[in-house]
């Protein structure tokens, strides 16, 4: 059984996986934003990236990047700075 033909025009099915990419980067600023907000103290530049980083990689792993391979043998590590 085959799958049917897309019914989406061509420009969209280009542009899919744009907002695709955006709405998770949304989503992921919008939980960093409300764990920092709740840290209760002032937190650096580098600090904020690494929470957005570690939820990014948590919520949207990314087999075959070599940034989340590293990140993958830290995770229980890194994971508990952002869930304590």
């Amino acid at each position: 059984m085959s799958l049917p033909e897309s019914s989406m025009p061509p420009h969209v099915t280009n542009e899919l996986p744009k907002l695709i990419r955006a709405v998770q980067a949304q989503s992921v600023a919008t939980i960093a934003a409300a764990i920092i907000s709740k840290m209760e103290r002032p937190i650096s530049i580098k600090e904020a990236l690494d929470i957005a980083n570690n939820i990014r990689f948590a919520m949207y792993p990314a087999q075959g990047n070599a940034a989340y391979q590293a990140w993958q043998k830290t995770q229980e590590q890194t994971l508990s700075k952002v869930i304590a």
